[in-house]
């Protein structure tokens, strides 16, 4: 476990090569904000961890509680198991979306020419 949340902070600010002034910029803080943070031995708003993790290419859960591995991805590029399962799951859904949506086209151009149909029988 790597020390306090402000030591995490710091450890991940050093990591990325970014200043506490451009992350408050990044998640739409205050720099002072952060520097509180980076002080203290408690994380900020869960709102907050997220956002900082995000800015800062993290770990949620290492930021938190400093268990697992800071870097959100491996140094080869390549996604991790979690999340290359959770990219499958988005996917699987994305995949549903579609066949749901050309579904619906399908019925809506039917009822087009349904329609049609009926006016040129009608003129």
């Amino acid at each position: 476990m790597a020390g306090g949340f402000g030591e995490r902070l710091r450890d991940a600010l050093e990591a990325s090569g970014l200043t506490h002034v451009q992350v408050a910029d990044l998640i739409g803080s205050r720099p002072e904000l952060i520097s509180r943070w980076l002080k203290l031995e408690e994380a900020p708003r869960s709102k907050y961890v997220a956002l900082l993790a995000d800015a800062l290419d993290i770990r949620h859960p290492w930021l938190l509680s400093g268990h697992g591995q800071m870097a959100a991805r491996r140094s080869d590029g390549d996604p991790t198991r979690e999340e290359f399962d959770a990219l499958a799951g988005r996917l699987d859904v994305v995949e549903r979306w579609i066949r749901e949506t050309d579904r619906q086209r399908d019925d809506a151009v039917d009822r087009l020419r349904e329609i049609a149909d009926e006016v040129n029988r009608e003129t």
